[in-house]
């Protein structure tokens, strides 16, 4: 069926004085939920990433436009810019899933059961927007339970924010942190490196009260390290 022209032969130039008005309309969310519900209906798609057994149907515009990774991918000569399907290896399925949701969405929900896989997935991916709400998240979550794990992954994923997060706790909470069995349990030179980067800011007292703590949990392969630790 032909579409009808859009030609006219009418024309206002030249009848009034009126100024040449510049208008900026914000289409992105119109955009973004136009894409989604293609996306859902199968229009437009022109990849699949799968990840082990999941397949994750998307288009490479936006995943380029919201992963640093995939953009590389596909604006350089590799393979798999010319593959329909490329599959990402040794992240979490669901992760992934969320965050080209995501994309499509920008809507998020992050947890105690999901932010450590979000942030390696997003870390990975090249996400910095969503490795930003994950890092916020974990800044707000940290305690006695969970603060080891959580300087953990500010080691792994380099993020000098949560160290901070973690160095003000232990300070803050210093005798509780010390007595706790995952101190206790920690490597020679993680204890040294915690006692290290606190030291000025607690009683040589409560250092001498952690070296201890620490030594006599393991007292067979501790006590040789002791003159290192304290």
């Amino acid at each position: 069926m032909a579409m009808a022209a859009a030609e006219t032969s009418f024309s206002i130039n030249g009848t009034c004085s009126v100024e040449e008005q510049t208008h900026n309309i914000d289409h992105s969310s119109d955009l973004l939920q136009f894409a989604n519900e293609s996306r859902q209906d199968g229009c437009f798609n022109d990849i699949i990433v799968r990840v082990g057994e999941k397949n994750i149907p998307a288009n490479k515009m936006v995943l380029s436009c919201y992963s640093k990774y995939f953009n590389t991918m596909f604006n350089t000569e590799m393979e798999e810019k010319y593959k329909d399907v490329v599959e990402v290896h040794g992240v979490d399925a669901k992760s992934v899933e969320k965050l080209v949701d995501f994309m499509y969405t920008g809507k998020i929900n992050i947890n105690t059961n999901n932010v450590c896989d979000l942030l390696a997935v997003s870390d990975f991916l090249q996400m910095p927007s969503v490795r930003k709400l994950c890092i916020e998240y974990l800044s707000t979550t940290v305690s006695l339970e969970n603060c080891f794990t959580i300087q953990a992954l500010a080691d792994r994923y380099t993020i000098p924010k949560l160290t901070e997060k973690f160095n003000n706790f232990v300070v803050e909470n210093y005798q509780e942190v010390v007595s706790g069995d995952q101190f206790k349990k920690l490597s020679k030179n993680y204890v040294i490196k915690l006692l290290q980067s606190t030291h000025d800011k607690v009683s040589s007292d409560l250092v001498y009260t952690a070296v201890m703590n620490w030594v006599k949990f393991d007292l067979n392969s501790n006590e040789s390290s002791l003159s290192e630790v304290i």
